[in-house]
C-alpha cells in the first residue's frame, strides 16, 4: 500500500516513454519501407494483435488480482505457486495460437474455398494475402515473446515492481527502435522488423524471470490453493475485454460500411475515436494495474472497509489526472486537429468535442475504477453481463442513429454506453462498499477546473506556439487554484501519512487544515 504512489508514478513514466516509442518506430518503419511493403507490415500487425488478444485469455487479470492476494493471505510460497501455474497456462496458449498459426493457417483458405458459406470466400482471401502468409515465422516468434512479456509485466505491476518494469520494458523498447532500424538498414525488410521485434520481446522476458528468479523458484506449498477463481475471473475478464474493446470500434465501423458512408467519414471517425481515447488514457495508463493491484492488497481478510478507501482513493487519483488533459482537449480540439493533420482534417475537430464530453462523463462516473473492485470482489459476472448489454446498446444506438448523423451518430453509439456502464457499476458496488462517491471531491476539482476553462473559453490559440502557450497557462492556473481550493479530504491526508516521499509533500497542499486536523485525530484514535 505504501509502494502504491511510487508505484503508479513508475509505471505512468513507462507508458509515457512506451507511447513515445511506438510514434518513434511508426517513423523508423515508414521511413525503412516503401509504401507497399509498409502496408504488408501493417497487414502482419493487425494480425498481430488479434492473436495476441485471443491468447491472452484474460489472464493478466487474473494475475493483477490472484499474485497479491496469494502473497499478502497466505504467503511468498502460495504466490510463487499462483505465479508458475499462470504462467504455465499462459505457454499452453501461446503453444496452441503459434502451432495453428504456423500450420492450420497456411491450408485455412483452401479449405474455406472448398465451402458455400457467405463471406467464406472473402475470408478465404483475406487469410490468404501474402502479406500475412510470407511472414507466419516470424509473426509466430513475436506473438510467444510477446504473450510471455504482458503476463510477467502483469505480475510485475501486481507485485508493484513498477520501477523493474521502467528499466526493463523501457530498455527493450530503445532496442527494438535499434534493432529493427539495424534490420531494415540491412535490407531485411518486413520480416527484419518482426524478427527484431520478437528478438526483444524474447530477451525481455528472460531479463524479467531472471529479476522474478527468487520468487519463482521458491519451494512448492504443501497444499497449493486453487487456481479456478482465477481462471474464471480470467475468462470473464476476457469477454469483457472482447465486448468493449475488440468487438466496440469494429461493430460501428462495419455500420458505417453498411450505410454507405465514404472511406473519408469512416476515417474523420476513427481519427476522433483514437484521439478521444488517447486524451483519456494518456495520464492514467499507469494506474489501471497498480489501481487494480492496491485494491487487491487493501482487501486483504476481506476488509472491505480499506478496500473502499482504496477504492475511493483510485478514484481521486484518476480523476486527478485525466480531467485536465480531457478539458484541455475539448477547449482546443479544432486547433490540435489541425496542427497534427492539416486543414483537410478541419471537420473533425467538433467529432472530438463531442467524443471528449463523454470520455470526460466516463471519468467522473468511475473510468474503470468501479470494475476493478467488482473483480476484486469476485462479481465478475455482473462485469461481463453488464458490458455486453452495453455492446447491444450500441448497435441499437447505431442502426438509429448512425444513418442520419453519420461519424457524430457513431461517436454518440460509442460514447454514451460507457458512461451508463459505469453509472450501472457504481450503483451495484456501493451496497458491498458502504462508502459514498466522493462527491464532494468533484465538485471542489469542477470549481478549480473552471478558472482554466474560462480561460481557455477567452483565448482561441492559433499555431504551436500558442497552442503550447494556452497548455502552459492552463496548467499554472489549474494548479494556483487547486491550491486556494484544496480538493482532497481527511482520509487522503490519512494515507498520505503513511508515505515516506517527496509525493506525500506535493499533494499535503491540497488539504484543508480542517482534514488534516481531523486526519490526525483519527490516526491518534486508531493509534490507541
Amino acid at each position: 500500500m505504501r509502494r502504491a504512489p511510487m508505484g503508479f508514478l513508475w509505471n505512468q513514466l513507462y507508458q509515457l516513454w512506451l507511447f513515445g516509442s511506438s510514434f518513434l518506430l511508426t517513423e523508423v518503419v515508414t521511413r525503412g519501407l516503401p509504401p507497399q511493403e509498409y502496408g504488408a507490415y501493417a497487414y502482419g500487425l493487425t494480425a498481430f494483435t488479434t492473436v495476441s488478444y485471443l491468447s491472452s485469455f484474460g489472464l493478466e487479470e487474473a494475475a493483477t488480482i490472484w499474485v497479491p492476494r496469494a502473497l499478502t493471505e497466505d504467503g511468498r510460497a502460495q504466490a510463487s505457486s499462483v505465479i508458475r501455474r499462470l504462467l504455465g497456462t499462459r505457454l499452453l496458449f501461446l503453444l496452441a495460437f503459434c502451432a495453428a498459426m504456423l500450420f492450420l493457417l497456411p491450408v485455412l483458405p483452401g479449405w474455406l474455398n472448398q465451402l458455400s458459406i457467405p463471406g467464406s470466400v472473402g475470408l478465404a482471401d483475406a487469410l490468404g494475402d501474402a502479406a500475412l502468409q510470407n511472414h507466419l515465422i516470424s509473426l509466430a516468434f513475436y506473438v510467444g515473446g510477446s504473450g510471455i512479456v504482458s503476463i510477467l509485466f502483469a505480475i510485475f505491476t501486481s507485485l508493484l515492481r513498477t520501477r523493474v518494469i521502467l528499466v526493463v520494458s523501457g530498455c527493450s523498447q530503445a532496442a527494438n527502435l535499434a534493432l529493427a532500424w539495424g534490420f531494415l538498414k540491412l535490407g531485411w525488410g518486413v520480416d527484419g522488423v518482426f524478427w527484431a521485434l520478437g528478438i526483444v520481446s524474447w530477451l525481455t522476458a528472460f531479463a524479467y524471470l531472471f529479476w522474478l528468479a527468487p520468487l519463482l523458484l521458491m519451494r512448492r506449498p504443501r497444499q497449493a490453493i486453487s487456481l479456478l477463481p482465477a481462471l474464471r475471473l480470467s475468462v470473464a475478464a476476457w469477454l469483457t475485454n472482447l465486448a468493449g474493446n475488440a468487438l466496440l470500434k469494429q461493430v460501428v465501423i462495419s455500420l458505417l460500411v453498411l450505410y454507405a458512408f465514404s472511406k473519408t467519414q469512416i476515417g474523420f471517425f476513427n481519427l476522433a475515436f483514437q484521439l478521444g481515447h488517447s486524451a483519456g488514457l494518456l495520464l492514467v495508463a499507469g494506474l489501471s494495474g497498480v489501481g487494480m493491484a492496491t485494491m487487491t492488497a487493501a482487501y486483504t481478510g476481506e476488509n472491505r472497509s480499506w478496500l473502499a478507501t482504496s477504492w475511493r482513493a483510485v478514484l481521486k487519483v484518476q480523476t486527478l489526472l485525466a480531467l485536465p488533459l480531457l478539458v484541455f482537449s475539448l477547449l482546443n480540439a479544432q486547433a490540435i486537429v489541425v496542427l497534427l493533420f492539416g486543414e483537410e482534417y478541419a471537420d473533425v475537430g467538433p467529432l472530438l468535442q463531442l467524443f471528449l464530453v463523454f470520455n470526460i462523463l466516463t471519468r467522473v462516473s468511475g473510468g474503470g475504477t468501479h470494475q476493478a473492485a467488482l473483480y476484486v470482489l469476485e462479481k465478475q459476472r455482473f462485469v461481463v453481463y453488464l458490458q455486453w448489454a452495453s455492446l447491444a446498446l450500441t448497435v441499437l444506438l447505431g442502426f438509429l442513429l448512425i444513418p442520419k448523423n453519420g461519424p457524430m451518430g457513431a461517436l454518440i453509439a460509442t460514447g454514451l454506453p460507457p458512461v451508463l456502464v459505469e453509472l450501472a457499476q457504481l450503483a451495484y458496488l456501493l451496497p458491498s462498499l458502504n462508502r459514498r462517491y466522493p462527491l464532494l471531491f468533484v465538485l471542489r476539482y469542477a470549481l478549480a477546473l473552471a478558472v482554466p476553462v474560462i480561460a481557455g473559453l477567452l483565448w482561441r490559440p492559433e499555431g504551436w506556439l500558442g497552442l503550447i502557450g494556452a497548455g502552459l497557462l492552463f496548467t499554472v492556473l489549474l494548479l494556483a487554484a487547486l491550491l486556494l481550493v484544496k480538493p482532497l479530504e481527511a482520509e487522503d491526508a490519512a494515507l498520505l501519512s503513511r508515505m515516506h516521499s517527496w509525493l506525500r509533500t506535493a499533494l499535503m497542499r491540497l488539504i484543508p487544515k480542517s482534514a488534516l486536523a481531523a486526519a490526525d485525530v483519527t490516526s491518534a484514535g486508531n493509534n490507541l
